[in-house]
């Protein structure tokens, strides 16, 4: 949430493709979003594993009256069950969390197995800065350049376009297959 969403939704919602389908929000906060997406034609699924934000997310979801779906949960053991499990999403949205994912050896490994079962067709990238003070003692510290390629391949998608460089700095691109 305290990420500039607006620069972020703008340059995404530019570079979406057309059509609808569902969308997989990850460490979605309180939501931003899918609220936004669902208003697209998305089928949105924010998956965010702090309970008291997921908590806040759902309840502005019902203050909204939207209808995507909340799920407090890590990431790898939310895509391990329904609603997620053997998905197939049109979109996912990685937006500065994956960083998250290399900061422990457990974690990477679980992450490293995930990507190859995503059927995803584009996902939204934004990497990290590596010299930011919490990734001091990663298991794994990339460059944006060389984590997107580390996401092409152990992925489905093959191609990445630097798309915008939000009001933060940082860098989001578009991964397509």
């Amino acid at each position: 949430s305290t990420h500039a969403c607006e620069d972020r939704f703008t340059a995404i919602h530019e570079a979406l493709l057309p059509g609808t389908g569902a969308l997989l929000d990850v460490g979605a906060n309180l939501a931003y979003f899918c609220h936004h997406f669902e208003s697209l034609g998305y089928e949105c699924y924010a998956v965010e594993r702090f309970p008291w934000i997921a908590l806040a997310a759902d309840r502005i979801r019902i203050a909204e009256g939207r209808h995507f779906t909340v799920i407090s949960e890590d990431l790898f053991s939310a895509v391990m069950k329904p609603p997620l499990v053997d998905r197939r999403f049109r979109v996912v949205l990685a937006l500065n969390i994956c960083h998250h994912f290399l900061k422990r050896q457990e974690v990477f490994e679980k992450f490293k197995e995930w990507l190859p079962r995503l059927d995803v067709d584009t996902m939204f990238f934004e990497p990290h800065c590596p010299e930011e003070r919490q990734m001091v003692g990663a298991h794994v510290n990339f460059g944006p350049e060389e984590f997107v390629g580390f996401i092409l391949k152990h992925s489905c998608l093959r191609e990445a376009q630097l798309i915008a460089r939000c009001a933060d700095g940082r860098l989001l691109y578009r991964l397509t297959r």
